[in-house]
């Protein structure tokens, strides 16, 4: 399977080889706040498998939780999340939000559930996380 995805303004554009893996809906305070939602949606693509355009428009920003997000320094679209451990070694988190390509997860999982906005139910019976392991 192949999906494109971008930025709004389209200075961003990015390619993926293979299926998104490991799909989550992450309820965090920090997730919530860079998607201006009740959750930010991502999945996990292999490095090798995931091609850019527009580089010089990346920006990043280092959380204090050992995760790198970045968005588009041109209109504020946030695209991608890589942890700072050996996970992020192998896989970028691309946000579900920014493909341009139709997605239908199979499966996902919610994390970060015990700080949830309190104005959002959960009602999908997907397993949930109060953490992350």
């Amino acid at each position: 399977m192949s999906y494109s995805g971008s930025c709004q303004c389209g200075a961003v554009k990015f390619q993926i080889n293979s299926e998104l893996t490991d799909i989550v809906y992450c309820h965090c305070s920090m997730c919530r706040k860079m998607s201006g939602s009740a959750f930010l949606a991502f999945g996990s693509v292999e490095h090798e498998k995931l091609q850019l355009q527009g580089l010089s428009s990346i920006s990043t920003y280092s959380a204090n939780t050992g995760a790198t997000r970045s968005f588009c320094s041109k209109c504020g679209s946030t695209l991608f999340w890589q942890q700072n451990g050996i996970y992020g070694l192998k896989y970028k988190c691309i946000a579900i939000g920014s493909l341009d390509t139709n997605f239908t997860p199979n499966e996902w999982q919610h994390y970060y559930t015990s700080c949830k906005a309190t104005w959002f139910s959960i009602n999908d019976g997907k397993r949930q996380y109060r953490e992350t392991s």
